[in-house]
């Protein structure tokens, strides 16, 4: 059996006889009951075998050790689900012929069928051992099915194992930083649950995709609607093209949109009714060198200057863009509104999957 797995397997009813007339009406009986049958020469038996075999059909002066002895061997290597159905028939239907008496046949169904009988009962043992050898092969397809969904059981458990540690190992490290910048318990706390609110959108946002990952715009209208509040109307605009993240650029790329945008609102462009943000991206490059340039430009809120001391939130832009997406960020903090240029290689971020 060398068919691929899973794919539906119809043989033909393969025919042994020592005289003519009675392979002609054997072949006649299996075309009867809509089986393909094969006439097989002796010599060429055990090529037949190796094509495969829906049941063997013989009379018994057919069967001889050369013919039985690679039978049996060719049966005893088929898969554990295999058990060819061997119609025999025999003018002595009470004993097994000499040849196959006292062997123990691994891999057959045997079945004595005496000579003389008539067509219907010749011809319905052909379908039901047919028959049963088509269950034969659904069996081995719900096998094959189950490793199947075994082997993805496993390979899921790994993933989410895997996404487990490094999640965890975000939540820690945002808890050491968190502790780091904040100036009483009370922010610690306020800052700590507020960015493990977004990482657990971002997970939300990755299992709503399959972990497929997400479109650029749509993860930023949604980090910036949940850090805003309320609906932002026109005071958050989007201009490029739709692009599609991978999961691994679209979290760390979520965490980003998270602290530009609780950036505005504590201190930027939403702290004002007047203020707003706007975010474009286009390609540059070519080939290999294509990149994405992406620009968060605030506007109309009050005047920035440049902090004394670099806080959380632009130490998450700068390793987001740097140590997971191999890019880089420039943070200009003008009079009029930050403005925070990123550049990535495009090949990183890409998803292959349309989220």
């Amino acid at each position: 059996m060398t068919e691929p797995p899973g794919t539906a397997h119809d043989e033909a009813v393969l025919v042994l006889a020592s005289f003519p007339d009675d392979e002609a009406a054997l072949c006649a009986m299996a075309a009867a009951e809509g089986e393909a049958a094969k006439p097989v020469p002796a010599q060429d038996f055990e090529s037949a075998l190796a094509g495969g075999a829906g049941c063997l059909i013989m009379t018994e002066g057919a069967l001889r050790p050369a013919i039985l002895d690679p039978l049996l061997h060719w049966a005893a290597g088929q898969p554990a689900w295999s058990a060819l159905p061997l119609l025999i028939i025999t003018r002595s239907a009470g004993r097994l012929p000499h040849p196959i008496a006292g062997r123990h046949p691994v891999g057959v169904q045997v079945t004595l069928l005496h000579r003389p009988s008539t067509p219907e009962v010749m011809r319905l043992a052909i379908r039901q051992a047919m028959d049963a050898r088509r269950r034969q092969y659904l069996i081995r397809d719900q096998m094959e099915k189950l490793e199947a969904s075994h082997k993805q059981v496993l390979l899921l458990g790994r993933e989410v194992q895997h996404r487990a540690k490094n999640s965890l190992a975000k939540v820690s490290s945002i808890l050491r930083h968190t502790w780091r910048t904040a100036k009483s318990p009370e922010q610690f706390i306020e800052n700590l649950e507020r960015r493990i609110e977004a990482t657990a959108r971002g997970l939300d946002l990755m299992t709503e995709t399959d972990w497929k990952g997400a479109k650029l715009a749509h993860l930023f209208a949604v980090e910036a609607r949940a850090v805003f509040g309320k609906s932002f109307g026109d005071r958050f605009a989007c201009d490029g093209e739709d692009i599609a993240l991978n999961a691994e650029a679209a979290l760390a790329l979520h965490l980003v949109a998270h602290e530009l945008t609780t950036n505005a609102v504590k201190y930027g462009a939403f702290s004002t009714r007047a203020g707003r943000v706007t975010v474009r991206w286009r390609r540059t490059g070519e080939g290999e060198n294509e990149k994405l340039e992406f620009v968060w430009e605030e506007t109309g809120g009050p005047a920035v200057a440049r902090p004394r001391a670099r806080g959380f939130g632009s130490q998450v832009v700068e390793q987001a863009l740097a140590m997971q997406l191999g890019g880089y960020v420039q943070m200009n903090f003008r009079p009029e509104g930050l403005r925070c240029r990123m550049i990535m290689p495009l090949a990183e971020i890409l998803s292959d999957a349309t989220p």
